[in-house]
């Protein structure tokens, strides 16, 4: 898969006018890709920038292509080639690889040949019938590794074990030989093209281990097929046993975090042998770090498999010996299932979380998680009201009445403060660090949506201002640009335009500063700022950038109705 960094350099290069001769070749699985996809909204964006993109669409083999690869491949187009193609096309439907390995075994195991002598092409189709090669592509391909050695067997073995993508010096450490014997005994499975070298030099493995040093070599099954061949050979209790063994190595080699995922998958096939309470823990613990990356990069599906998992470890009596990890795990899942669009199992573990929060903090972020499943189910007032009860928890009060004076002293303390010292002062102050504080503006913010989209234009109003007011008493964070950035429609509203622009260049400078920590906030941002600040003042071309940035940050950070709001206004 492609990042959406990834994506828009791709993006880049093919709009660069000054670089027109470049060509790139991409491949994806189009019944993965939909309209709606990051890639699909880069092409279409490229292509309606007159960036030239042509499209191919790889179906499967006709019966005609099967035919054409065998006339081409043998030479002739006799009756028994056509009968030939006949046979491998009923056998393969079509399927590219495994119409390929078949033709491959046929020519292999001499039911196809040419009689030299003779200089005719023999085809033994009574050898074909007798064969009964199998329709299924992975039983072909397990029957084709039953040939191979057996000490390669027991190597494929090991290495699907691994995955698709395996490195060497870990494949020989659980084959438990030699980096050399490792690398002799996989040679006749690189030979068949079963497996590929992703290192042209992969032959230094045939030499002496001290002439690699720390060089890693990596090598991947030529395809997916291949791998789940050799993984069928591997019996159940064996398979977890080794991917228990296989989590434990990674684990030790784990330093910067990029092995998670790959130590998850391993601990998670092997479930079964994991006994005690400790290791149990832990790879609860790792599942939850597994399940927060993924939610971070809009894969909510795979967070909750990761949830599951990492709530199933807790054991009994979870609230009362392990607090903090079975609160991360519940809310965690409160979160992913309103992010996944399920929000009646959102709710049962908001209450969970609810009625077992045992500090404020706790009890104000469930409260958080309550007013977001809300607003998404349009519940505009319950959502505010599930807002002040999380602030209440902070002791923080949020007006119900009496709004209008209220709101007159916040824009009146506000332009004091900026005539005085400055709006760019702000961009000065420093991080917001009290978590107390933290947990207040982070309510604060989330009146955002239901106060505007609700009605409550008065609520909205007092919320945006006191937002910045707080943020100029205990500092900045990424909620801190959003508020500017509704601060400047605000002003703007009000006809104060030199104000709000000034405001509206804070909100950006800040929102691009925090935008590591919250890209979802530079998403919000972005969006006001390009359509209800900027606009006033601002060439459209400009405010077009800010627009498609906007954009880009909404489809990476998962805010997609700001993704929509913002599509709306380009």
């Amino acid at each position: 898969w492609a990042d959406m960094a990834s994506l828009e350099l791709i993006k880049q290069i093919m709009l660069n006018k000054e670089h027109p001769n470049f060509l790139l070749i991409g491949a994806y699985r189009d019944n993965e890709v939909d309209e709606s996809h990051q890639l699909s909204i880069m092409l279409n964006y490229a292509k309606a920038n007159k960036a030239y993109i042509k499209d191919i669409h790889l179906l499967e083999l006709t019966k005609d292509n099967v035919k054409q690869m065998l006339c081409d491949t043998l030479h002739e187009n006799s009756d028994a080639v056509l009968k030939l193609a006949n046979e491998v096309y009923k056998k393969t439907q079509g399927n590219a690889f495994f119409t390929k390995q078949l033709i491959t075994s046929m020519i292999d195991e001499e039911i196809v040949k040419y009689d030299l002598g003779k200089s005719v092409l023999k085809i033994d189709f009574d050898q074909i019938q007798k064969k009964n090669y199998s329709e299924n592509v992975v039983e072909f391909m397990a029957a084709k590794l039953d040939k191979l050695p057996q000490e390669t067997i027991s190597i494929l073995k090991l290495a699907a074990s691994i995955g698709n993508q395996f490195e060497i010096k870990l494949l020989a450490k659980l084959y438990n030989k030699s980096i050399k014997i490792t690398y002799d005994n996989l040679k006749p499975a690189i030979v068949e093209e079963l497996i590929i070298p992703l290192a042209e030099d992969y032959e230094l493995l045939g030499l002496d281990e001290f002439i690699l040093g720390s060089r890693n070599f990596h090598f991947n099954f030529s395809h997916d097929r291949v791998q789940q061949a050799a993984y069928s050979r591997v019996d159940g209790e064996e398979s977890s046993k080794l991917h228990l063994y296989i989590a434990q190595i990674l684990l030790q080699q784990e330093t910067k975090g990029e092995l998670l995922f790959e130590i998850v998958h391993q601990f998670n096939e092997a479930l079964s042998l994991i006994k005690d309470d400790e290791t149990k823990l832990k790879v609860s613990q790792l599942n939850l770090q597994a399940a927060i990356k993924a939610k971070n990069s809009n894969a909510y599906a795979s967070a909750l498999n990761y949830i599951t998992v990492a709530e199933s470890l807790l054991g009994k009596n979870s609230w009362e010996k392990n607090y903090k990890l079975t609160f991360d795990i519940k809310s965690l899942g409160a979160e992913a299932f309103y992010l996944k669009g399920d929000p009646e199992k959102s709710d049962v573990y908001i209450s969970e979380c609810l009625e077992m929060a045992n500090n404020p903090i706790d009890k104000a972020d469930i409260c958080y998680l309550k007013m977001l499943r809300l607003t998404l189910s349009n519940l505009y007032g319950e959502a505010i009201d599930a807002g002040r009860s999380g602030l209440e928890e902070l002791g923080f009060d949020f007006p119900s009445d009496n709004l209008e004076p209220l709101i007159g002293e916040q824009i009146g303390f506000l332009l004091g403060y900026f005539q005085t010292n400055g709006i760019e002062s702000i961009a000065e102050n420093p991080d917001m660090t009290d978590p107390k504080s933290l947990a207040i503006i982070k309510i604060l913010d989330n009146f955002s949506m239901p106060t505007y989209v609700g009605g409550y234009t008065n609520l909205w109003i007092l919320q945006a201002c006191m937002k910045v007011s707080y943020s100029i008493e205990n500092g900045n964070t990424p909620e801190t640009a959003y508020a500017l950035s509704e601060l400047g429609l605000i002003l703007n509203l009000q006809g104060q335009y030199d104000f709000a622009l000034k405001v509206g260049e804070l909100s950006k400078t800040l929102a691009e500063k925090f935008e590591k920590r919250s890209l979802r906030h530079k998403a919000r941002s972005f969006h006001l700022i390009a359509n209800y600040n900027f606009i006033w003042n601002r060439h459209i071309n400009e405010i077009a950038e800010t627009n498609e940035e906007g954009f880009i940050a909404s489809m990476n950070s998962g805010e997609l109705i700001f993704a929509g709001y913002t599509n709306f206004h380009s």
